[in-house]
């Protein structure tokens, strides 16, 4: 039989349904008789089938290694602790600090499997602390959505998979197949259908996606920005009346840059580009879909806000696939109830502020700051903070330094509302327990808002930030790009171009899908893809054995061949801790996200012969 409570898969935002499969014979767990997992619950934009990573879901729920007892690491000792014991030392410590520092020298992050409902506690807890510091953990999803909220555009959005069914144009920027297979099917679908459909592919490389573009619109390591930017103003040539709001100011501030300049800054042909924003335009449905994607690309938030401003612009709906299941959820939440805002610190701000010293308890929910985000930095935070807390549901880099670890609930295991890419919010109910003492992050953060503020605690911040003016938003594209032009003629001899690539067996922040069977079976090791000429320049062979060195780490990777690859460009994953350790921590000052670009590194060979 199948239980009819209805889980969402945790591992990206397309917000695929499942349920379970129960058979008393059966047992993951002592207290959960489970067989399988069925796919085919009624709703939901799968049409009955999920895609590998969607199969792991019940792998996560009846994992091994999952966390099931608190734990205090105290003097360096790490010893089991009951529940009572672990949040009575989580408010005692942050009492004191509090009482030292300040209620602003807490800060507060989540995880993008947070629930809506996780989300508006949270804002209570950092209301009854008396911080303005809290925000989404997960730096793709982060830099994509504020790039959404401060530009100010308003296209009309993609809102189930049969609107896919019925476009006769698409521009998909970035690797949709490999990020969600399930929002990338009806695209491919309608491809095959009709000879005449346009499913054009914006990207630097041959990715699982390019290899279906038709066409294929390559553009230089960087250069999405710039494409769009040129796809942008064509399409503002034609655009109808009434325009939107930000059009004339758009109109005036791309007319500085000629669209041959574009066309060079982006790699991509003119030509091209103008016969992509004319199939946008034209008759009939069509769509722009951003993947988001860490470390392909640079400046996310500048590529997302061109890209919905471009399904505007023509008409076109427009659909943000996030990496995490609910990261659209949390953030429209904590800028409902009025975070970070002005006075608080995003997210990469906080932890800047951490290791600066100015914050100094860290309470992190359902994620691990130092697994998810590139360079070092986050590391160090961790290990600067007076008090670090963190809920999670198997081990990672942050659970073995954190002072207080609590175990955690994770989608399919607690109730709640996520805001999936398709569709209204859904309404999520447990089909199984959690394991152990594992609790949800909603429990938790109810207990310490009660703990540290029985009365309810202050008012707090209220009102998040306003958009930027369409005239910010283009100075920082102008800045940019001028930027990127200058960087073009910097590049020293013998330096590539990293890109952090796009795995299929990767997913939501990498936190969960790394430590599962099919990931571990795929990729056994983290591979630096290279081009047979590169290969042959450097004296190496297939399974042979490189030192990748950038300005922030380096690492030792196995070599895998590609033909496809451009000229001085190589990829590795970035699931992987040693590439993300590559890539450079760079926080943009005014749109305050992460840019999440590729890195300049240098490969030289170890001398190892692996296997080919």
């Amino acid at each position: 039989m199948t239980t009819d409570a209805i889980a969402i898969c945790p591992f990206c935002s397309m917000g695929c349904t499942w349920r379970l499969v129960r058979d008393a014979g059966t047992r993951y767990r002592a207290e959960a008789p489970v067989a399988a997992l069925d796919y085919t619950a009624r709703g939901g934009p799968n049409r009955g089938s999920l895609c590998g990573k969607g199969n792991m879901a019940l792998e996560l729920l009846t994992h091994p290694n999952r966390l099931e007892t608190p734990l205090l690491r105290l003097a360096g000792e790490s010893r089991a602790a009951g529940w009572d014991e672990a949040l009575g030392h989580v408010v005692r410590r942050l009492g004191e600090i509090r009482a030292r520092h300040g209620g602003r020298s807490v800060g507060l992050l989540l995880g993008s499997g947070a629930s809506s409902e996780e989300a508006a506690a949270a804002a209570r807890l950092a209301r009854a602390i008396g911080t303005p510091h809290l925000d989404l953990c997960a730096p793709a999803d982060h830099a994509l959505t504020r790039g959404l909220e401060l530009a100010g555009a308003r296209p009309a959005r993609v809102e189930n998979v049969e609107q896919i069914d019925a476009m006769r144009a698409v521009l998909v920027v970035g690797d949709l197949f490999t990020l969600a297979p399930c929002a990338a099917k009806p695209v491919l679908d309608a491809r095959y259908r009709d000879r005449r459909h346009t499913v054009a592919v914006l990207a630097p490389t041959r990715t699982r996606t390019a290899w279906f573009g038709r066409p294929f619109l390559r553009c230089d390591v960087n250069g999405e920005a710039a494409a769009l930017a040129a796809m942008l103003a064509l399409a503002l040539e034609r655009a109808q009346e009434p325009a939107p709001a930000w059009a004339a100011e758009a109109r005036a501030a791309l007319a500085r840059w000629p669209l041959p300049d574009l066309a060079r800054r982006s790699g991509v042909a003119l030509e091209r580009a103008a016969a992509l924003a004319a199939a946008l335009a034209g008759e009939g449905e069509a769509g722009v879909l951003l993947a988001s994607e860490f470390g392909a690309r640079a400046r996310l938030d500048l590529v997302a806000a061109l890209a919905a401003m471009l399904a505007e612009a023509t008409g076109a709906r427009f659909l943000a696939m996030l990496e995490g299941p609910n990261s659209a959820g949390v953030r429209a939440v904590l800028r409902a109830e009025g975070f970070p805002g002005a006075d608080g610190h995003t997210m990469p701000e906080l932890l800047e502020a951490v290791v600066r010293g100015d914050v100094k308890a860290l309470l992190v929910f359902g994620s691990d700051p130092v697994a998810v985000s590139p360079g070092s930095l986050a590391a160090r935070a961790m290990a600067s903070a007076a008090l670090t807390v963190v809920t999670a549901a198997l081990p990672g880099p942050a659970v073995e330094t954190a002072e207080v670890v609590l175990p955690a609930a994770v989608i399919g295991e607690k109730a709640g509302t996520v805001l999936p890419a398709l569709g209204p919010s859904v309404a999520m109910a447990p089909v199984m327990p959690p394991p152990g003492w594992a609790r949800p992050d909603l429990q938790v953060l109810a207990a310490l808002a009660a703990a540290l503020a029985p009365d309810g605690g202050a008012a707090g911040v209220r009102g998040g930030e306003e958009p930027l003016a369409a005239r910010e938003l283009f100075a920082e594209l102008d800045l940019f790009l001028r930027a990127e032009g200058r960087e073009e003629v910097a590049v020293e001899p013998g330096e590539l171009q990293l890109l952090a690539e796009a795995s299929a067996t990767n997913a939501a922040e990498g936190l969960h899908t790394a430590q599962l069977s099919w990931a571990r079976y795929a990729h056994p090791e983290a591979r630096l893809t290279v081009s047979p000429a590169l290969a042959s320049a450097l004296g190496v062979r297939a399974g042979d054995r490189v030192r990748v060195r950038s300005n922030w780490g380096q690492a030792e990777l196995a070599v895998r061949l590609d033909a496809g690859l451009p000229e001085g460009v190589v990829t590795a994953p970035h699931r992987d801790p040693a590439v993300r350790g590559l890539l450079s921590w760079r926080r943009e000052p005014m749109m305050r996200s992460l840019d999440l670009r590729p890195d300049r590194v240098h490969v030289e060979p170890l001398g190892e012969v692996g296997g080919a």
